[in-house]
């Protein structure tokens, strides 16, 4: 079967399946194909895609519809990349620098649905430095970020107005898909130097909500969507009941799986347990959301907040921070050390809130804001 290397920051993994199924993973991650490792180097772990199922991470899970095998090969793709990064923490926002060639790193921090990745190829229009869309790898000693250049993926219907350029980009047939997105290349829409290679000091984080700007989109908690494996729901569904902090608020059965919506309070945060069970090779499918959908037609305000606070929601969101990962071990298993670190990271960024409005208004904000134009933000 075709087999596809990737070189991803300090990890090296292996991807192989039919090129149907794999073929879209490897268009995402076009800019870290890599030789595969030689003789003397350790070989890298392989994500295999088989017939009736992915092995990877030590662990078989067979295919099971509606989840799509190119969906259950990603997210085990994904799940051993996250484990091998070792040198950075993995947040989930889209990462950007400045105009010129000091300009500091800006974090855009949200959910699905908040027009993350039209305001990035908006900046990107602009003249601003491509950093990645959706990952942005923190080096916690340098408070640095570093490029993950990834494709940049687009939904079919934005449910917004974009630009001219975003909208003929999704509606190309020619263009690679991945999980029902459009994949856009920013270095071929943009040009390639608008990529960069090196990494920038973090200065800004933004975090986009749908809410005022003086609420905490997070303060309610989370919500979690969940698809596990239907023979093993009765033990799955017992074990989320069993978790403090955790509430099921929906149950459905489709044809084999069944499909939780859970909220987290706030109060008592369930992150190690949950993480116990999202990691379970029975669970197919996770996704969190945090805060509401944005309309896109309030106007967009920005307003400060304590780092303490941007820091708190990164590192709930920290993609690589699982039990037995390389980056857990840098701080011997504990957790609270490595969100102090994270804290830490981010001592010279300012941080704020933005509730997203139009794209060209948010755009219009953060460029305000990382050239000065606002009141600093808050410590």
């Amino acid at each position: 079967m075709p087999h596809r290397h990737f070189k991803v920051l300090d990890a090296r993994l292996s991807l192989e399946g039919p090129e149907a199924v794999i073929d879209p993973i490897a268009a995402a991650y076009r800019r870290f194909i890599a030789p595969a490792t030689n003789g003397d180097a350790p070989a890298a772990p392989t994500v295999v895609a088989g017939d009736e199922g992915v092995e990877g991470l030590g662990r078989f899970t067979p295919y099971a519809p509606p989840v799509e095998p190119t969906m259950l090969a990603y997210q085990r793709f994904l799940e051993t990349l996250l484990h091998r990064v070792g040198s950075h923490a993995i947040l989930h926002a889209a990462a950007l620098a400045a105009p010129g060639a000091e300009g500091g790193a800006t974090l855009l921090a949200a959910p699905r649905g908040h027009g993350k990745s039209t305001l990035t190829l908006e900046l990107l229009a602009r003249g601003h430095g491509f950093l990645g869309d959706d990952y942005a790898p923190l080096d916690l000693e340098s408070g640095e970020i570093a490029p993950y250049p990834r494709a940049i993926g687009l939904r079919p219907a934005p449910g917004h107005a974009e630009p001219d350029s975003v909208r003929r980009a999704r509606e190309d047939e020619h263009l690679p898909r991945l999980l029902g997105k459009t994949l856009i290349d920013a270095g071929r829409l943009f040009g390639d130097d608008k990529v960069l290679t090196e990494s920038r000091p973090l200065r800004h984080v933004i975090l986009l909500t749908a809410e005022d700007p003086g609420q905490d989109p997070a303060a309610s908690g989370s919500s979690i969507d969940v698809i596990g494996r239907a023979e093993e729901a009765e033990r799955l569904d017992a074990a989320l009941q069993a978790i403090d902090g955790v509430d099921i608020e929906a149950r459905a059965d489709r044809q084999g799986i069944r499909h939780w919506k859970l909220r987290t309070r706030r109060d008592a945060w369930p992150t190690r347990e949950l993480s116990r069970v999202l990691d379970d090779p029975d669970v197919l499918f996770s996704e969190k959301h945090w805060g509401g959908t944005p309309d896109f037609a309030a106007p967009a305000q920005m307003q400060p907040v304590k780092r303490r606070e941007a820091a708190a929601l990164l590192g709930r969101e920290m993609l690589n921070r699982r039990p037995g990962g390389r980056l857990l071990e840098r701080f011997g298993g504990n957790e609270t050390r490595l969100f102090l670190e994270l804290a830490q990271a981010l001592r010279h960024a300012e941080c704020w809130r933005l509730r997203v409005g139009n794209h060209i208004e948010s755009a219009d904000l953060i460029e305000k804001t990382i050239t000065g134009g606002n009141r600093k933000g808050a410590g």
